[in-house]
């Protein structure tokens, strides 16, 4: 009896273990469609693979775990983890900064030109009286506390009872000398768009527009002592999720089935209409970036994670300042998915990045990111 019993125990143990690995294999593959996202274009039979790219971290974390489980439960399952992991080094490097960079002098940070991108999600327009000034208050103190040399702002609410006084506060408070704000619908009564702040003089300004009549970037030249520079600042169309979407994970265990399917056909619908929608919008910026007589440093919300075809052509072009001298996960969207980078920095080659920082400030549902550069002379 006692052997039956032992022989039940171990065949339930084989069991356990080989359908531990089986949910081990699925996340896997995920794990290993994820390297190829970057190259789906959004209009291909297999744009819904793309989506995964949002879910890498959450993919490689899992695949971390059951690689730590199997080290010390069965070694040699571990190998379903390490291969994907092996393969897949240049998009962990896209995601994740482990070894620390060398924090530059201050010397040297007073002479670079600090630049911050930082999506403010209109000052917390639709939220109650009071939260809203809450979120209006602090992110005007953070900013004071700041001073960046340049500035660059999405879903930026120019106006707030009196015409466009933020545009006016904004200035104020980080002592900027000039400034370009452009409604994202020039005939729009809302005063809400995209805005530049700079310490430096602005001598040229362009807009690109999309298919809709949208005003998605701005751009505006600098001259930087005998220097200029092109300085981009850019919001790509907006996936469109809602909170009640986007709060479906978050309550998954009181949600039924039904409610659950309807809920994730919806985002993938969504999701699927917005990267198709931001392609000829990243073709323009491109042409853009190529066209530009000056080194380019782009800022913007990009609505788009590292393991996406947006990412993977603009990189082409720019190099990102997270990939320079981040650290960590460098984390941008303070929202309901974890673990998103969807804000950035990036710059033409002949600019220098000394440093990169991720302000984890709840104001808005982005986290502004700042970069210190330096032109290099040729």
């Amino acid at each position: 009896m006692s052997s039956k019993k032992e022989k039940q125990k171990r065949n339930k143990i084989i069991f356990t273990s080989r359908l531990i690995a089986l949910f081990n294999l699925i996340f896997s593959v995920l794990l290993i469609i994820t390297y190829f996202t970057p190259k789906i274009h959004p209009f291909s039979n297999l744009n819904f693979l793309s989506i995964l790219g949002i879910a890498y971290p959450i993919i490689f974390i899992i695949n971390l775990i059951f690689a730590i489980f199997w080290l010390f439960i069965k070694p040699k399952y571990i190998i379903i983890s390490l291969i994907p992991f092996i393969f897949g080094i240049n998009s962990f490097n896209l995601h994740f900064k482990i070894i620390p960079q060398s924090t530059p002098s201050q010397q040297t940070l007073s002479k670079d030109i600090e630049i911050m991108t930082y999506n403010v999600q209109l000052q917390g327009l639709f939220q109650e009286e009071q939260l809203r000034k809450e979120k209006e208050n602090g992110i005007i103190n953070f900013l004071r506390s700041k001073h960046p040399n340049i500035l660059c702002m999405q879903e930026f609410r120019a106006s707030s009872g009196a015409p466009y006084k933020f545009l006016k506060i904004i200035k104020d408070t980080i002592s900027s000398k000039n400034y370009y704000f452009q409604r994202y619908f020039k005939d729009s009564k809302n005063s809400y768009g995209l805005a530049i702040y700079s310490d430096y003089s602005i001598i040229n300004k362009q807009i690109l527009k999309d298919d809709n009549n949208r005003v998605y970037s701005i751009s505006v030249d600098l001259k930087v002592s005998s220097d200029t520079i092109r300085v981009f600042n850019t919001h790509f169309e907006s996936n469109r999720l809602q909170n009640k979407e986007l709060k479906l994970f978050k309550d998954i265990k009181n949600i039924n089935k039904r409610k659950i399917s309807d809920g994730i056909q919806i985002i993938l619908s969504k999701l699927k209409k917005a990267y198709r929608n931001r392609v000829p919008q990243i073709n323009r910026l491109i042409e853009a970036i190529k066209n530009s007589p000056y080194p380019v440093v782009l800022c913007g919300d990009f609505n788009e994670p590292p393991s996406s075809w947006a990412y993977h052509n603009i990189s082409k072009y720019l190099k990102d300042s997270f990939i320079e001298k981040g650290f960590g996960t460098g984390i941008t969207y303070n929202g309901y998915i974890p673990m998103l980078r969807i804000d950035y920095i990036f710059t033409s080659d002949n600019i220098k990045v000394d440093m990169v920082e991720s302000h984890k400030i709840p104001y808005s549902d982005h986290y502004p990111q700042s970069a210190w550069i330096s032109l290099e002379k040729n």
